[in-house]
């Protein structure tokens, strides 16, 4: 994640890496390395928030309790709206309905050929396999070097949610996915069942609403580990991570001195980015 303090474009890089050393004979010269390559990822940080308003008699016959929950559920649509653009931004479809449309850093969409980081087969054990393994060839900028990257998080829409658990999960090939196709690189037969192997790479499956992916049904994303390769980036204001809920309830000005009624407002500062397309694998987006 990121912290910014200006309200400005903010600007981040990837630094390529060098290439295998030289071999230097007795008495050689020393040659320079090839200077890294570098992309420049950027985002523009948005102020996000909205008002909500109270009067006085809702006070008064407020016998729920009722409005004591106001500031949470401000708060809490602060955090959805966040993660909206986040998942938006993971599928390649902020302000449109369209999957893997929204160009990034590069100028192209995030899953093309040229990125060798998609695939048109729907989920099953033989393609998220293949995408496993296209994660780990992915080749460091400038040095061309396999970075080794593993699948951490499995994202689907909410109806993928079985057919995601099977697969990273089921120590055996269910009967369905099995008649799908278990090649050699993610099953192996053992006994009267097919064991799996893809349930030992560690994939977290991560279930999320069609609403928030885009509205598909269809299209999956293997994202490596944050850790491993900051494939998206949160940045926030002076690094808050959390939505300012404010109240205004002087009595003698705004609102309430004019018409008995105060009011919360909830803000957010903060910006999005692809800023790696190496930590991504995308499939069935057609």
């Amino acid at each position: 994640n990121d912290s910014f303090s200006r309200i400005e474009q903010q600007k981040l890089f990837n630094i390529g890496g060098f290439e295998e050393v030289d071999t230097v004979a007795e008495d050689g010269t020393y040659q320079p390395f090839t200077t890294p390559g570098r992309e420049n990822p950027t985002y523009t940080p948005l102020k996000k928030g909205n008002t909500f308003s109270v009067t006085e008699e809702m006070i008064i016959n407020d016998n729920l309790r009722e409005i004591r929950q106001f500031p949470l559920k401000i708060a809490r649509s602060a955090i959805f709206t966040l993660s909206n653009i986040v998942w938006s931004r993971i599928f390649g479809c902020v302000g449109s309905d369209s999957v893997n449309t929204q160009l990034i850093y590069d100028g192209t969409t995030l899953y093309t050929d040229a990125h060798a980081n998609t695939t048109n087969d729907a989920l099953d054990y033989d393609s998220l396999d293949q995408a496993a393994t296209r994660l780990v060839d992915q080749e460091e900028l400038t040095s061309g070097q396999p970075i080794g990257l593993e699948g951490k998080f499995l994202i689907v829409p909410h109806n993928l949610k079985r057919t995601a658990w099977n697969i990273t999960k089921n120590e055996l090939v269910q009967g369905n996915l099995q008649a799908a196709g278990a090649g050699a690189g993610s099953a192996t037969a053992v006994g009267g069942g097919i064991q799996n192997a893809i349930a030992d790479y560690g994939i977290v499956p991560i279930p999320v609403p069609s609403k928030y992916l885009c509205n598909t049904t269809k299209a999956w994303v293997l994202m490596a580990s944050p850790d491993d390769a900051q494939g998206v980036t949160v940045g926030y204001h002076n690094n808050k991570r959390e939505p300012d809920i404010l109240l205004q309830n002087n009595p003698t000005v705004g609102d309430v001195f004019t018409n008995d009624r105060i009011t919360y407002k909830g803000k957010f500062r903060f910006g999005t980015a692809i800023t790696d397309f190496r930590a991504f694998q995308g499939g069935d987006f057609d």
